[in-house]
């Protein structure tokens, strides 16, 4: 094999690994917006449903439903804090405060624990700003009657060092893991937390996945005319 086919042939390579990609990219795009779907229609059937009594759903009378909305009852806050990593406001990024708390009227003689969302952290509070930190760490005073299920993602578990013993408080969490955290405590945690604000919709809606899906497509499309064309003109070079 000479230079030049060689090189041809790295050519066709990046070509079909350049397609590849492009479609690759607009079916990703597909699937975010089936997700994005999902997502939308489980929002709208939290919204409708009547608000349950957060008893019963850590009792298990009732399953907890992402978004649902609950009924809040009289609450205990427990000292330990988690603090959620990597968390954006504003884009700026920082931590989200978590609170544990029990129920007052919990009828089992083992009550079930539960995380309570709370107000985002700028980075640098923590070490800095001691006054600051305080306001923001406390648990709230004033509850609302009515709040919200969430359910923790995974995402990318990099360690689970921070679940285990020793444990230095606040505790810096790069995901919610309600089982090792019930673990940690030496008590039930619920799978869920309780959001207090109405929860947002993802920025980008369905419809502006569909149109990155169509433009990556278009792309491709470009991409394999562009690499026809190329290689019709080779042909015709090969037979004249």
């Amino acid at each position: 094999i000479n230079r030049a086919s060689f090189y041809r042939g790295i050519i066709w390579v990046v070509f079909l690994l350049g397609l590849c990609l492009l479609i690759k990219l607009g079916l990703w795009q597909l699937s975010r917006m089936a997700e994005k779907k999902a997502i939308e229609q489980t929002w709208a059937a939290g919204q409708k449903a009547a608000p349950v009594p957060l008893s019963k759903l850590l009792s298990g009378d009732t399953s907890p439903q992402p978004y649902q909305q609950v009924l809040m009852p009289s609450l205990s806050f427990l000292p330990n804090i988690f603090l959620l990593d990597n968390q954006t406001q504003h884009h700026q990024a920082g931590y989200r405060v978590f609170h544990l708390a029990l129920e007052n009227t919990a009828a089992s003689s083992v009550p079930t624990a539960f995380l309570i969302e709370g107000p985002w952290l700028p980075y640098g509070a923590t070490d800095n700003g001691r006054d600051f930190e305080g306001v923001l760490m406390a648990p709230p005073v004033l509850l609302p009657s009515v709040a919200y299920v969430r359910f923790p993602s995974r995402g990318l578990a990099l360690s689970a060092q921070a679940y285990q013993h020793p444990v230095k408080w606040p505790l810096l969490l790069q995901w919610i893991d309600t089982a090792a955290i019930g673990r940690l405590m030496g008590m039930p945690v619920a799978p869920f937390w309780i959001q207090f604000d109405k929860p947002r919709l993802p920025a980008l809606s369905p419809e502006k996945h569909l149109g990155y899906a169509v433009q990556w497509f278009l792309f491709s499309g470009l991409w394999a005319g562009y690499g026809g064309y190329l290689l019709c003109r080779r042909q015709k070079r090969r037979f004249h």
